[in-house]
């Protein structure tokens, strides 16, 4: 996934929570990463998908986590709090590809509260 500095956050939709498609959802459009088991993961939910790639950047559009997976049952954690960063807004781009080959990018303003 290659993300350009000079508009990069205008390529896509931002979206931030609820239901974005039939096949997949968001269900929280922030996390803590404090390790108290709740809410300590940004979780992609979505059927009939196979792998998935995520990107988050801080407001300058400076990467500051990425990572990427196959899909197990039907959710990924895409961001599980590690990766240098501070509380505050990141914005995010998630690509998977669904089961008949066609990826589907999508972008998020995520909050992250220690």
């Amino acid at each position: 996934m290659s993300i350009h500095m000079i508009g990069w956050l205008n390529k896509v939709p931002i979206r931030k929570f609820g239901t974005i498609s039939g096949n997949y959802i968001i269900l929280n459009n922030g996390f803590s990463p404090n390790s108290d088991g709740i809410n300590d993961e940004f979780i992609l939910y979505v059927n009939n998908a196979d792998s998935w790639e995520f990107e988050a950047f801080d407001l300058e559009g400076r990467p500051v986590f990425q990572s990427a997976g196959t899909i197990s049952g039907n959710s990924a954690t895409l961001w599980d709090g590690t990766g240098k960063y501070y509380s505050g807004t990141y914005a995010c781009i998630v690509r998977f590809k669904n089961s008949f080959g066609r990826f589907i990018d999508k972008a998020y303003m995520v909050g992250v509260i220690y």
